[in-house]
């Protein structure tokens, strides 16, 4: 095959030639090829125009200080391109391997006036495609991308077929779709023989390479730009954690190499977020709830004792779940949360009326041994009342069973409990906080009197 040379006037970025080596009539062209002219003063005598490409114009000129010719290229400096992607884009095109027109060789300077960037490239006069080829050993690289994109192109236009426009029949409209029959579409003989263009003209596929046929993904699924595969499987029995930690386990077995990683996602990914935001909900009903009892019982001290009844309901539902054998779920964390308004209610009965009695004249101690008898039958038929209500959704079986047991089984566990740890150790922390808060108030009456001054 000949040498195939390149016209003089193509342009060495973008191959487009302009009528007669002139810039076209329109006001940003002018008015750039303008300034470049006037910014490249004496350093450059401009011989011709080479091309244009979108905002850029390349021109031949001779370097008069070396009298040789180069190919220069000048660009706006645009008001939104700050200092570091001016230096970025100048680092860009210095490291630009290589330059798919054969008459340019790549950038080897790079200057910078007030408003324009200019890349100057030697210019070989005549030098052909082929003398690129026995330099380089091989094709410029951009050349490559571009004759793999028209080949890439003409196969799935082929085989996928390509749709030009639509058929419109009684107001519904189908899509025409071009592409190979169905026989030529498995022959790779008939995708060889497709035609596509290369700067040596328009040449088959099998003069490029052979087809061979291999299996191959039909999709490329990426997630947060990283290439993944997904791998679907069901829950046949057992919780969804368990199944997820001996997943985990599986995995891990495998000794991946360096570069690969995996994660659990779908419904065990739901179930983690969940979990997270139950946790912020139950954090939540515990600010809420001490808020309202420091404001109806007008005090800082005492609802954090009736609060003390949150963590003995935790010890409830714990125990229920470990004999029921069921596991944590969000319906079981929703019980949970609805426990914190639940549990407080014992110690609010019994601390309500001991603050009565306590107005009364009473001390803390004769308040709560006559506050607790009184109120032990209404804390016993209330948390009993609600135990027996909830047995039947606890037993039971059929549909949305699994929603309703693990919130049942919840609830029972940790009313029984706090309600039994409640009559035992509230009244004792009552006592011992009462006293603190007592001593802490004299203290504080002393030093303002100064009868126990600060220090001497």
């Amino acid at each position: 095959m000949g040498e195939l040379n390149y016209a003089p006037g193509v342009c060495a970025l973008c191959g487009y030639s302009p009528p007669s080596g002139k810039v076209a009539d329109d006001p940003l062209p002018a008015a750039l090829d303008e300034s470049v002219r006037r910014e490249l003063g004496t350093q450059f005598k401009i011989e011709r125009l080479l091309g244009r490409g979108g905002m850029s114009l390349v021109y031949l000129a001779r370097e008069v200080e070396l009298n040789r010719l180069v190919a220069v290229k000048g660009l706006p400096i645009q008001l939104s391109m700050g200092p570091d992607a001016v230096e970025r884009f100048k680092r860009e095109a210095r490291t630009s391997a290589s330059i798919s027109h054969p008459h340019i060789i790549p950038i080897y300077a790079v200057r910078e006036t007030q408003n324009l960037l200019f890349f100057v490239m030697k210019y070989v006069e005549g030098r052909s495609l082929d003398t690129v080829i026995r330099e380089q050993g091989k094709l410029p690289i951009p050349m490559v991308q571009a004759i793999m994109a028209q080949v890439g192109g003409a196969l799935r236009a082929s085989i996928e077929g390509v749709v030009p426009g639509v058929y419109r029949e009684a107001g519904d409209e189908r899509d025409i779709r071009v592409r190979l029959v169905e026989s030529a579409r498995d022959r790779t003989d008939e995708l060889a023989a497709l035609q596509v263009h290369t700067p040596r003209g328009t040449v088959p596929i099998a003069m490029l390479g052979a087809l061979e046929p291999r299996a191959g993904a039909t999709t490329i699924q990426r997630d947060d730009k990283q290439r993944t595969v997904q791998v679907n499987a069901y829950l046949a029995g057992g919780s969804l954690t368990e199944a997820a930690r001996r997943t985990r386990l599986a995995l891990d077995s495998l000794g991946m190499p360096p570069g690969y990683s995996y994660e659990i996602a779908g419904e065990f990914e739901m179930y983690q977020e969940s979990f997270q935001e139950m946790a912020k909900a139950l954090l939540l009903a515990v600010v809420l709830t001490y808020v309202l009892l420091a404001m109806l019982l007008e005090s800082y001290v005492h609802p954090v004792t009736i609060m003390m009844t949150v963590p003995l309901g935790g010890i409830g539902v714990a125990f229920a779940l470990f004999l029921t054998r069921t596991s944590v779920n969000i319906f079981s964390m929703m019980a949970v949360v609805m426990l914190v308004g639940i549990v407080v209610n014992n110690a609010i009965l019994i601390l309500d009326y001991a603050q009565q009695l306590r107005a009364q004249g009473k001390t803390a101690v004769e308040a709560l041994l006559e506050a607790t008898p009184t109120r032990l039958r209404p804390i016993i038929m209330t948390n009993v009342a609600i135990a027996i209500a909830l047995l039947p959704q606890a037993l039971g079986s059929g549909p949305g069973s699994f929603y309703r047991i693990p919130m049942a089984v919840v609830t029972m566990g940790g009313v029984l409990v706090s309600a039994v740890f409640t009559l035992v150790l509230i009244p004792v922390l009552y006592v011992k906080i009462d006293r603190i808060g007592s001593a802490v108030r004299r203290r504080v009456e002393r030093i303002e009197t100064g009868e126990y001054p600060l220090a001497e």
